[in-house]
Order: structure tokens, then C-alpha cells, then sequence
């Protein structure tokens, strides 16, 4: 019985691995670790966007957020570079940077989480954080009273933060897997084995052994490749 931990098992014998093989099950892994960069570098500029809350009373934790994503829009450009030259070494730098930045995204996930869920009373009541947001306040808005308001924002979370923990939960998973991804792909570098994936076999190399095969038909329909003395194997 062989090794449930062997590469060869996990390759071959496990039909779950085919998600870490491939993106998604059904595209090449480099278009797909491309695709997560891309992912990843779309999320970091919005930190440029979100640094603009200094000035509607963003506090010191929410600042230093925006600017840790703008500090490693760097990583994230080093990882496409990693990844469009094919280097193995570099692309699992860039995968232990997106796991280290995995869990410090997860740990600021934890604090915005705390107080959303637990701090936060959720009486709605209007609270305004800076002379910005006190602007923007419509003051010809219908007054509700305060048992009335808190007794409508509470109906409204209640109902609301199942789908919000899943999301949140969903999001979360879905970028560990992203990052399963980006070390199948390094290890399969590694390796040498990444062109012999399914889903990564290159082109020509498709089109070459087709080509072959139908010329061998051509030149003698009752024949094999083989009788011809032609290995189309030695192609693909």
C-alpha cells in the first residue's frame, strides 16, 4: 500500500488533489497562480482608496491596515514576475510571503470582527467620527425614537450576520486555497513535473503528436504509428 503522504499518491491516486494540480479543477496552474496575483494586486491598491479615511476619522488600526496593503503591492508584482519566468525559487518566496500575509490579513479580520460583532451595539444610533462625516448627515432625516431605532437596527443584524460570518468565512477559505495554489505550482517547478500536468501540457507539443498521427494514417490507413516505425510518444 503506498504512502496516503507519497508525491506520487497525491498526484495520481487522489482525485482532490486535481484542485491544487490545476486552478479551480479546470485550468492551467500558472494562469491560475497568475490570476491570484492579479487578485491580490486588485485588493492592495484599494488601499490607496481606503487611506483616504484619515480624513473621515479612521482610527490607528484601520490606517495601518491600508498602508500595510500599499507597502506590499511590491510582493505581489515580485510574484508575477516569479511566475510569468517560470522560477521556482522565487515563486515559493512569494507563496511563504502571501501565507505570512494571509495571517496577518486573518489577524486584522480577528479585531474588525471583535468589534463589529461584539462591541458594536448595534442600537442604530448615527455616530459621526469626524466634521466630514457630521456633513454628510441629513438632518431632515425621519427621527425615530431610541427604543423604536434600536429595536429596527437590531431586527436588521440579526438577519444580516449569518450571510456576513459566511461571506467573511467564504473569502477566508477561499484564499488559503489560493495560497495551496501558488506551492503546488513552486513544487511542481521544483520538481520539473509542471508541464507533465493535464491541464498544463503545452500546445505544440499537442499539436505535434496530432499532426504525426495523421500523417501516419495518411500514409498507410491500415497501419499503426508503430508498424511505421513512428513513436508519437517521443513528442508528447
Amino acid at each position: 500500500m503506498q504512502n496516503p503522504l507519497s508525491y506520487q499518491w497525491m498526484t495520481n491516486n487522489n482525485k482532490s488533489i486535481r484542485l491544487l494540480s490545476s486552478f479551480l479543477g479546470f485550468f492551467d496552474i500558472k494562469l491560475g497562480v497568475t490570476i491570484i496575483c492579479l487578485i491580490s494586486l486588485l485588493n492592495k491598491v484599494v488601499g490607496f482608496y481606503g487611506i483616504l479615511a484619515i480624513f473621515h476619522g479612521a482610527n490607528l488600526i484601520q490606517i495601518s491596515m491600508y498602508l500595510y496593503n500599499i507597502l506590499t503591492i511590491g510582493l505581489v508584482i515580485y510574484g508575477l514576475q516569479a511566475t510569468g519566468e517560470e522560477n521556482p525559487r522565487r515563486t515559493f518566496i512569494y507563496a511563504n510571503s502571501l501565507l505570512l500575509d494571509h495571517l496577518i490579513s486573518t489577524l486584522y479580520l480577528v479585531y474588525f470582527g471583535v468589534e463589529w460583532y461584539f462591541k458594536n451595539p448595534h442600537d442604530g444610533r448615527r455616530e459621526a467620527h469626524g466634521d466630514a462625516q457630521k456633513n454628510m448627515m441629513n438632518p431632515d432625516a425621519p427621527m425615530l425614537s431610541p427604543e423604536l431605532r434600536k429595536h429596527a437596527a437590531q431586527a436588521i443584524w440579526k438577519e444580516e450576520q449569518g450571510f456576513a460570518s459566511a461571506i467573511l468565512g467564504l473569502v477566508w477559505l477561499t484564499k488559503l486555497y489560493f495560497i495551496f495554489v501558488v506551492y503546488s505550482f513552486a513544487l511542481h517547478l521544483r520538481r520539473g513535473t509542471y508541464t507533465a500536468l493535464p491541464l498544463s501540457r503545452p500546445p505544440s507539443t499537442i499539436s505535434t503528436s496530432s499532426r504525426l498521427r495523421a500523417v501516419s494514417r495518411t500514409l498507410n490507413p491500415n497501419s499503426s504509428s508503430a508498424e511505421l516505425g513512428v513513436n508519437p510518444s517521443k513528442f508528447s
